[in-house]
């Protein structure tokens, strides 16, 4: 036990994620002390994710599984995490080779053969608990459990520095996207640091919203946009791409074009596929609105171009974004869907696309602030 809490302060633990740590430590404990089953539920700050529930096995390895905000108190309950925060105590044990538990989790590990269970409280900037249960015959020894216990606060610091990680990753990944976060983390998080990319840019914007929000109870407005903006954004990140922005009611994203015209192509198609699943959603959503709610529609245009991807702000004040002339367009001729199609394609994304099968010709028309004429398209049905 000596050598894995030097281990664990040491420099072959440091660079691990959580989940690697909590493998490699209940491996060790494996060898140590009978240990069967090892596993914890890391409280992360995610939009959608309250919990990763990390658990590890010795007959079937390490698992991992998100549990969202509202799976939280059913999850909570199944297990003796309240009765160990009910008694104020560092360490919970339950002897499991008795009567069945009236818990299910335990009486679940009981069917599986575990005859001894304890749940250790790890104190942090977030308090977790740690459980280790054993199927060895007669339980866990009075030295092994003297053992978990000065095992406790060097596993609890070294967990906490792998969640503060954990956590930095998952703020920025719900705020910035997963191309930008890993920029940031990469060390590019000063004005000017960026680079220059040839990409896909959508803008979307919803129908109606000055109305929505002048007419309509706000708590109903901001259900309807968040029911608009994942129409918009899963099928986008689903396809590869990066949602940048949500400025109102509107949306920017962009997917990075390849080096070659076969895997420009590619992307082209993954983005008016995108497109299509986003208004596919939102016609289902809106189909599914209570009676006397206002439908959902929107306005997307598909563009191209080359863009500067990076940061850009004051002093005080950055932001993650994409600034370019494609991204002018695609603003100045989202304004023009409401005239010619909810779903305009620009002359420079079909391009790309490599065809102009399917489609049909919008025209030619002028852009504020644009030299040139710009001819549009949208799929033809």
């Amino acid at each position: 036990m000596d050598e894995l809490v030097a281990w664990l302060v040491g420099a072959e633990a440091r660079p691990l994620r959580a989940d690697q740590l909590l493998e490699a430590v209940a491996e060790r404990l494996q060898s140590i002390a009978g240990v069967w089953r090892l596993s914890t539920g890391l409280r992360t700050m995610h939009p959608e994710v309250a919990v990763v529930s990390i658990w590890w096995t010795a007959d079937g390895g390490l698992r991992t599984e998100d549990v969202l905000h509202e799976q939280v108190p059913s999850a909570v309950g199944r297990g003796p995490i309240p009765l160990l925060a009910a008694s104020g105590e560092d360490h919970l044990r339950i002897r499991l080779d008795g009567a069945r538990s009236e818990l299910p989790l335990l009486a679940t590990l009981q069917d599986q053969g575990a005859t001894d269970y304890v749940l250790l409280h790890l104190p942090g900037a977030r308090d977790h608990a740690l459980s280790l249960a054993t199927r060895a015959p007669g339980g866990f020894t009075d030295e092994q459990l003297a053992a978990f216990e000065a095992l406790r606060l060097p596993l609890s610091l070294r967990l906490d520095l792998s969640l503060q990680k954990h956590v930095t990753w998952s703020l920025l990944r719900s705020y910035l996207g997963n191309d930008a976060a890993r920029h940031v983390l990469h060390g590019k998080y000063r004005r000017l640091d960026g680079e220059r990319r040839r990409v896909v840019v959508f803008t979307a914007d919803l129908r109606g919203f000055t109305h929505r929000v002048d007419h309509r109870d706000l708590d109903e407005v901001l259900a309807d946009l968040d029911r608009y903006f994942e129409c918009v954004s899963d099928p986008w990140m689903d396809a590869g791409g990066e949602v940048l922005k949500f400025v109102g009611d509107a949306v920017l994203g962009v997917m990075p074009l390849g080096d070659d015209a076969g895997e420009r192509a590619s992307v082209a198609q993954r983005a008016l596929a995108a497109a299509r699943q986003a208004f596919e959603g939102l016609q289902e959503v809106s189909d599914a609105l209570p009676e006397g709610r206002l439908p959902l529609t929107m306005g997307f245009v598909l563009h191209a171009g080359e863009v500067a991807y990076g940061n850009i702000g004051s002093r005080r004040r950055v932001d993650f974004t994409v600034i370019g002339s494609c991204v002018n367009e695609a603003a100045r001729m989202e304004k023009l869907t409401k005239e010619l199609a909810p779903l305009v394609l620009s002359e420079a994304f079909v391009a790309e696309l490599g065809t102009v099968e399917g489609l049909r010709d919008l025209g030619a028309h002028g852009l504020r602030g644009v030299t040139e004429p710009v001819r549009m398209y949208t799929p033809a049905t």
